[in-house]
């Protein structure tokens, strides 16, 4: 048996359930604090979740966190520094480097969906648009590239990418960037992703649990979503 058809069954594919998992389970792989830090910004301290399961229980941990905290010393810590700070442990738990976090943020007194909407990159937005997102926050493309590393660790939903695993053209099934048993592996593992919104796959299957660039490696090999290499209008 290949390193590879080993490390995509739907078994490997698929993270805990939902219940199980850290609330902060996303970092970065370009071995950098920087890109590690901004991705839990701009994906976590909004508390905002695709279905919702996530809209009650990823909040509910960082409440917690808060209560305890507030209990301690009351006024001084914000919901925004405990996700920063959980990011940053989970990064070094994990093998990633130590890094400081500067502390002093406040929370917003709203967190309303349209507000997100067109501001974060979904993986069915096309490339131009996803570039204008980042440079209209002051990154350059490299370092939106950079950024991307973030997902050698977490996971995504099959609802978000599915329209590349299923009927994606009338001459492929599948996405032709997805080598062919990885994209029948994940065609498996979210099979049922209709009746169950919560079905997800880890974003890095070699090795979902460790802070690397393997997230990088797996992308020529097609093991991984890459959407940089569609063109304007989302195809490949």
């Amino acid at each position: 048996m290949t390193a590879l058809s080993a490390a995509v069954t739907p078994q490997s594919l698929s993270p805990p359930p939902i219940s199980t998992r850290p609330s902060a389970m996303l970092t970065s792989i370009s071995l950098s604090p920087a890109t590690a830090l901004m991705w839990v910004c701009i994906k976590s301290s909004i508390l905002l979740r695709v279905t919702q399961i996530e809209v009650e229980f990823y909040p509910y941990q960082v409440v917690r966190a808060k209560i305890a905290l507030e209990l301690a010393c009351p006024g001084v810590v914000s919901c925004a520094d405990i996700i920063v700070v959980a990011a940053r442990n989970l990064v070094l738990m994990i093998g990633g480097p130590y890094y400081t976090v500067n502390l002093g943020r406040k929370d917003s007194l709203t967190s309303t969906a349209y507000t997100v909407d067109g501001n974060l990159p979904k993986p069915t937005m096309p490339m131009n648009q996803i570039i204008q997102i980042f440079q209209s926050r002051g990154f350059s493309v490299q370092e939106m590239m950079a950024l991307s590393g973030a997902h050698t660790i977490g996971f995504s939903y099959c609802k978000e990418f599915n329209s590349t695993l299923y009927n994606y053209s009338k001459t492929s099934e599948s996405a032709p960037s997805y080598n062919p048993r990885f994209s029948q592996a994940l065609r498996n593992a979210c099979a049922n992703y209709n009746q169950n919104p919560t079905l997800s796959v880890f974003n890095d299957v070699m090795s979902p649990n460790k802070f690397d660039n393997m997230y990088f490696q797996n992308l020529p090999k097609g093991l991984g979503e890459a959407p940089w290499y569609w063109d304007e209008n989302g195809k490949y």
